[in-house]
């Protein structure tokens, strides 16, 4: 006992100096290799050599006051899921289908000895937005292309790296790029002239947007967004920098911040009508606890304590419950705590490694990844399955079929996927 409360305490001093660095499950002993993104800043990117955008289409044009005005509607979707698939020799994005196998019909991006990953749906479901290092001049770019891979368009040029693209208000895509030599974030039109625009400008990092909703439809003259900075914070002058949650918008500029504590506070989530806000705050122990905030009143509070640290939380579609993971019993199950009374009740209880939920649109389902259905002849094999959120400790159903490819890192609703960064961050200033 004496000895794991010393230990507890050394993992608090170490966590105040230099945060234990976070490592992708993929990247453990045995297990497929998925393709990570350097956190590192690095050198400044430089302009390549951009052809003529040609506008999307997006959504629908609907009658409005004085004449028809262009509206992009939220859809639900229930079907439309997509996934990391590595079934032909890279990582490709797939959308998943009846018979869960992985098929060219299937796959959305079809890069070619590349790896794409990190997808991000529009409103509507028509485009998806993705990173990938498929070129030879620069990093990893954002693409965007069709569900049904029928269409490829490039959207970033710089031999920087540009990354976790995240579909926002109508035609709005922001995402994070190391081009200026620290993390910074941008975003760009793409049914107008695509071209990048800065949106935040500090010698800090800036990274994880996540857009505010609009209840349905948006207007394309609206857009905010929340994400996490080290930045200096006003008043502070011991020069430490831990992240801190900021509300930004993308065209007055103006900044909120909305954390403000002497520890980490990572990766903002919201909830479909942008009442609530839900992140990871860095505990004494060292391990990071769900926390909680009404944007109205900007009181916030803590949702769980479960003694290990959570991930990969998400709201639920009705915003009344999050699905997380977290490794309780000494593999990672399944959580799904209530947002009104803080309740945790495990969606998974079994001896796999259950990770990285996201709901179906309707509510009617948790899809994650699990190494559940792994034997002796695919050791460590990783297939989507998913849970039933109103019947807790009901079987999961698996959702995957192709027993010689790893699927992993699934994602339908919210529309961006952010589990297959495994809470990796770059470093502090």
């Amino acid at each position: 006992m004496y000895l794991k409360i010393a230990m507890l305490c050394v993992i608090a001093v170490l966590a105040t100096i230099v945060p234990a660095p976070q490592y992708a499950q993929a990247q453990e002993p045995g297990q497929p290799e998925f393709p990570t993104v350097p956190e590192t800043p690095g050198e400044p990117g430089t302009d390549l050599p951009r052809p003529t955008w040609d506008p999307i289409s997006l959504g629908i044009i609907v009658s409005g006051v004085g004449g028809p005005v262009p509206f992009i509607c939220t859809v639900c979707l229930p079907e439309l899921v997509f996934y990391h698939s590595n079934s032909d020799g890279d990582w490709d994005i797939y959308r998943l289908t009846d018979d869960g196998l992985n098929i060219p019909a299937n796959n959305v991006t079809r890069g070619d000895d590349s790896h794409d990953i990190q997808p991000s749906y529009a409103p509507e479901g028509d485009w998806v937005a993705f990173t990938t290092n498929r070129d030879e001049l620069g990093g990893w770019e954002i693409y965007l292309a069709k569900p049904d891979g029928s269409q490829q368009v490039r959207l970033t040029y710089n031999s920087g790296n540009d990354v976790n693209p995240v579909w926002g208000p109508a035609s709005l895509i922001a995402w994070e790029s190391n081009r200026d030599g620290n993390w910074e974030l941008y975003m760009a039109d793409v049914m107008g002239d695509g071209l990048p625009i800065r949106l935040t400008n500090d010698p800090g990092n800036d990274i994880n947007p996540f857009w505010f909703p609009d209840g349905g439809c948006y207007e394309p003259a609206g857009g905010r967004l929340v994400f996490q900075s080290d930045r200096e914070r006003e008043g502070d002058q011991d020069g430490v920098h831990d992240w801190e949650i900021y509300l930004l918008d993308v065209y007055s500029r103006e900044l909120t911040q909305l954390t403000d504590n002497d520890t980490e506070d990572v990766v903002p989530i919201l909830t479909r009508d942008g009442r609530w806000m839900a992140w990871l705050q860095l505990n004494e122990a060292g391990v990071y606890d769900l926390w909680i905030m009404n944007l109205a009143t900007l009181e916030s509070r803590q949702l769980t304590d479960l003694g290990v640290a959570v991930a990969g939380h998400t709201f639920s579609p009705d915003g009344r419950s999050i699905a997380f993971h977290a490794n309780a019993d000494g593999d990672y199950d399944i959580f799904l705590v209530d947002v009104a009374t803080g309740q945790v009740t495990a969606l998974t209880d079994n001896d796999a490694d259950d990770r990285a939920p996201s709901f179906r649109c309707d509510n009617t389902a948790v899809v994650f990844h699990s190494d559940a259905a792994a034997d002796a002849n695919n050791p460590d094999q990783r297939e989507l399955f998913s849970v039933n959120p109103a019947l807790p400790g009901a079987s999961a159903l698996r959702l995957t079929q192709d027993v010689e490819a790893d699927d992993l890192y699934p994602m339908s609703d919210p529309h961006e996927e952010i589990n297959s960064k495994e809470g990796r961050m770059p470093p502090h200033p």
